[in-house]
């Protein structure tokens, strides 16, 4: 929370490691930092002392706080307004369901009698009528990969399709940042 808008002597204090300080609701929490050694009379003593410092420190923690909630508000609209987006996640998750459900009943001693239809759709035909949720499906997939080139790759590819930046663009791009690094990575 570096951008926090605070006054020359509030920002020192809150970068000097002298406490450690954390929000609890709407509450500043205020403990020793791990390099000042103080007793409880002694910390009650310096925080009396900061007060005016510390209240400005809380203030600027609290609006960082907000103004990092919009944000993700802002990023998650953005990405729920992915046309395709919410009806490809709901088909795949229905069908991913009703396989789980195939396994646990195959498992059980009753078999499968009581197994309904397996969920209509199509998720290829899906990717093809919404290609920009598409795009987005695969980046995110890729961002959880095991190598971390690749899933920084995606990470990229994702934000731009989130912000709106031509997917196409986004994946080729994604697609060369890895192929480049398996080049560069080939006799290792």
């Amino acid at each position: 929370m570096m951008n926090m808008k605070l006054t020359p002597a509030a920002r020192e204090l809150y970068e000097s490691g002298k406490y450690e300080m954390s929000l609890a609701g709407d509450q500043l929490r205020v403990a020793p930092g791990h390099a000042t050694k103080m007793t409880d009379a002694q910390l009650k003593k310096s925080v009396a002392a900061d007060r005016p410092l510390l209240v400005e420190i809380k203030a600027a923690l609290i609006a960082a706080r907000e103004e990092a909630r919009r944000q993700a508000a802002a990023r998650q609209a953005r990405i729920d307004a992915i046309p395709g987006l919410k009806e490809i996640r709901a088909l795949i998750e229905a069908q991913a369901s009703w396989r789980n459900e195939l396994t646990r009943q195959m498992d059980s001693e009753d078999g499968c009698t009581s197994m309904p239809g397996y969920p209509e759709g199509d998720v290829e035909a899906l990717y093809a009528r919404y290609p920009r949720a598409a795009a987005y499906l695969r980046a995110e997939a890729w961002v959880k990969a095991g190598h971390d080139v690749k899933s920084h790759a995606g990470a990229v590819a994702r934000e731009k399709i989130i912000n709106g930046e031509p997917y196409e663009a986004a994946l080729a791009e994604m697609e060369q940042t890895w192929q480049a690094h398996v080049r560069s990575r080939m006799w290792d």
